[in-house]
């Protein structure tokens, strides 16, 4: 397929055009010819408009272009002109076409791709911060940790230990893949707890193991605004929201870690499958669909029969959008009409108000302007 992708010069230099020329090379990468120009290319296949302000009232038979935000009126127009012009618009989100549906536009002629990330992001570890010595009789529970590190791969998480007679429950978390920075007490108590106050607030998560009426370190953490995870008990009970993940037993502490790891993993896999290759196939899907002459089966090749997105609003857009519509109006007022209008108004009042409160206005003007 030879694809013609419209970058109008106004686009060049920004968002935009990075997102053009990396569709650009996946395509080429994926087999297809591939050229950028500001104007549609007759002899192409398909030609893709990267910007809905540029598209011209005579466009190629086949061809599509791209919907960004529609956030005022004017924009809107402009989206409502681009859509009747070409044979697909691909917007950025269900949100926006639905937004586009509510506003009169027909759903045959939309359908969304999710914007590509470039990559290259590794989720840094979770920081769980523990600030206790240990005793030889075990009192503070570290065992709980020792078998959570022997059951449980813990390459997700990063510890960093203040206190004395942790070096054997170090040993095991790092076989189980946690990193681990342990500081031992020194000779200078001061010094050892000034350097415990200024990495508390870096940790994520606060941990105490111990039941023997509450961890002091879970209120310099709380000070900080620093998430738990320490033992329903003693003083910890009577501190409002105190507790982020409450536990007991081991079986409790390991449902904790894993709810912890699932909860930022969910957000990794939100984003994986956003390519700038997937972006580039779904693009052509959309294309080959356009040729073949099936876009009423889009929707459901694209899996997108529902505008139901995933998060946001939910059941409440359609509220929402009504409510969008008439800030869309106020917007646009505001951004090119009141501009437009403000000089007339300026010599509308000038003319009706007498002279000495006209010229008060205009010195008061120049002062707040300097």
């Amino acid at each position: 397929m030879y694809c013609h992708l419209v970058l109008d010069l106004q686009s060049r230099g920004w968002i935009i055009e990075k997102m053009c020329r990396r569709l650009g090379a996946e395509l080429e990468d994926l087999g297809h010819t591939v050229s950028i120009g500001d104007q549609p290319n007759a002899t192409a296949d398909m030609n893709h408009f990267m910007f809905f302000w540029s598209v011209p009232k005579q466009t190629p038979p086949q061809c599509t272009v791209a919907i960004t935000h529609v956030d005022d009126s004017h924009r809107l127009a402009l989206a409502s002109a681009a859509i009747s012009r070409t044979v697909m618009a691909i917007c950025m989100s269900s949100m926006t076409v639905k937004q586009l549906v509510l506003s009169g536009l027909p759903r045959a002629k939309m359908c969304y791709v999710l914007p590509a990330f470039d990559g290259g992001l590794e989720p840094r570890r979770i920081v769980v911060g523990l600030t206790t010595k240990i005793y030889p009789e075990g009192r503070k529970r570290e065992d709980l940790l020792v078998r959570l590190a022997k059951e449980m791969n813990l390459s997700s998480f990063h510890f960093e230990i203040f206190g004395s007679g942790w070096e054997s429950v170090v040993e095991v978390l790092r076989v189980s893949g946690a990193t681990v920075l342990l500081h031992v007490d020194g000779a200078d108590p001061i010094s050892d707890y000034r350097l415990m106050k200024e990495r508390i607030p870096h940790f994520d998560y606060y941990l105490y193991t111990g039941l023997d009426e509450g961890s002091m370190g879970t209120l310099d953490a709380l000070a900080a605004g620093v998430k738990t995870i320490v033992t329903s008990q003693g003083f910890h009970v009577d501190l409002p929201h105190g507790i982020t993940h409450p536990f007991w037993d081991y079986q409790e502490l390991r449902a904790v870690f894993e709810g912890i790891r699932e909860e930022r993993n969910s957000r990794v896999r939100a984003v994986e499958k956003l390519t700038w290759r997937r972006y580039a196939e779904r693009h052509l899907l959309i294309w080959q669909t356009m040729i073949d002459g099936r876009t009423g089966e889009l929707p459901q090749l694209l899996g997108q029969e529902s505008l139901a997105p995933l998060g946001g609003y939910g059941g409440d857009m359609d509220a929402h959008m009504a409510s969008e519509r008439r800030r869309l109006w106020f917007r646009t007022l505001r951004r090119y009409k009141l501009p437009l209008i403000k000089p007339a108004i300026k010599r509308i009042l000038k003319k009706m108000l007498p002279k000495g409160i006209t010229n008060y206005l205009s010195r008061s003007n120049r002062a707040r302007n300097g």
